[in-house]
């Protein structure tokens, strides 16, 4: 049987509005994304547009530096 390790996954949760494709809500979400071994380390949300999630596995050590120039700029650079 093949596998998949996904690391990195990122979730655009504007979709999460009720008559969207999921109906949940941004808790849910994240909730959901804890129980399958993610944690949420960055969302921007610009109204109207969109809302981005970035979850990374638990394991997975992320560049702080990354990180912080991330939550900074708010940009995917």
């Amino acid at each position: 049987m093949d596998k998949v390790d996904i690391r990195v996954l990122s979730v655009e949760s504007h979709f999460s509005l009720p008559g969207q494709t999921f109906s949940g809500s941004q808790q849910e979400l994240v909730s959901f994304m804890q129980s399958k071994g993610y944690r949420l380390v960055y969302s921007r949300d610009l109204p109207n547009l969109t809302e981005d999630n970035l979850f990374v596995k638990q394991d997975i050590q992320i560049n702080e530096h990354y990180l912080k120039q991330l939550k900074e700029d708010d940009s995917f650079q």
